[in-house]
């Protein structure tokens, strides 16, 4: 498979454009984790650096946390042209947060090159037992009305922020939202009880709620616009072929046995998808969230 990928660089470098010549073989590539260690976008930069370096290219997986994603964004869509850097994105600061215009940012909805989906995770609200018992989400909601001003719900920001925003102010509720930047963060409170309630993934919940330590609100919908997923992006500007080679190697990684194995571990559904379809996907959710904050 290495000598397949070092022909089509070879390939791609011929038809280059006067764009910075792309040769990952001789350049280390740096995969931007707009989070800090930790959870599931983590877990997804390093599992896709270890396979550029299974495949012979140096690659690193590099942390720029801050702002929700942002910060680590920002930085990526500053590396015009550069086909060394490419991205995990996800919803929020990718679509949500240009689209949504609660913060001033460098880059919108459009600035970043879709390249390949790499997973998706399953969303639940999970609670600290020791001060909210419920299991159902309707008594949960009837416990949280009773004594939400003594409630904070943890939370990442942008899309999920709105979210709990309007899932409970239709209901009448207020919510304390506090934001987290990374969902070990998150954990760490609210197994403490300093947090009572949290909008966790679904992996990371169901072994804590196995041992009892946090309990999970069953039957808890969440809408068809909310999803959780993470994929590698590509700065603008960057050639056709940079973006191409990408998308290869990650569907190629897909395909791996053994790192078929750490995608399953990390999401619920990992999901390959070719370079045009991942392009319809973005455009999809962006029309989706547009629709979503006119409401």
């Amino acid at each position: 498979m290495k000598n397949i990928f070092i022909l089509l660089v070879a390939t791609f470098t011929t038809f280059a454009s006067h764009a910075q010549r792309f040769e990952p073989l001789k350049n280390t590539i740096t995969v931007v984790v707009p989070n800090a260690p930790g959870g599931p976008a983590d877990s997804a930069g390093r599992i896709f650096a270890d396979y550029l370096v299974k495949q012979g290219f140096p690659a690193i997986a590099q942390n720029k946390a801050g702002a929700g994603g942002a910060i680590g964004a920002a930085y990526v869509a500053s590396q015009i042209n550069n086909p060394y850097v490419v991205m995990i994105g996800f919803k929020s600061p990718v679509i949500f947060m240009p689209i949504a215009g609660t913060e001033s940012l460098s880059y919108n909805e459009n600035t970043f090159q879709p390249v390949g989906m790499i997973g998706t995770l399953d969303l639940a609200v999970v609670t600290s037992p020791i001060q909210i018992r419920s299991t159902s989400s309707k008594d949960f909601f009837a416990e949280y009305q009773a004594n939400h001003t003594k409630i904070s719900f943890g939370t990442f920001g942008g899309l999920f922020e709105s979210y709990v925003g309007q899932l409970f102010g239709a209901k009448g509720i207020n919510p304390n939202v506090v934001i987290y930047k990374s969902s070990a963060q998150l954990l760490t409170d609210l197994l403490s009880g300093s947090v009572q309630v949290g909008l966790l993934d679904l992996n990371s919940a169901r072994p804590l709620a196995n041992d009892g330590k946090l309990n999970i609100v069953k039957d808890f919908e969440f809408p068809t616009n909310i999803q959780s997923w993470w994929a590698i992006y590509a700065p603008p500007g960057v050639t056709k072929e940079a973006v191409e080679f990408y998308s290869g190697m990650v569907m190629a990684m897909h395909r791996d046995n053994q790192f078929q194995e750490r995608l399953k571990r990390a999401f619920n559904n990992p999901r390959m998808m070719s370079h045009g379809e991942f392009e319809q996907f973005h455009k999809a959710e962006v029309e989706s969230t547009r629709r979503y904050l006119k409401r």
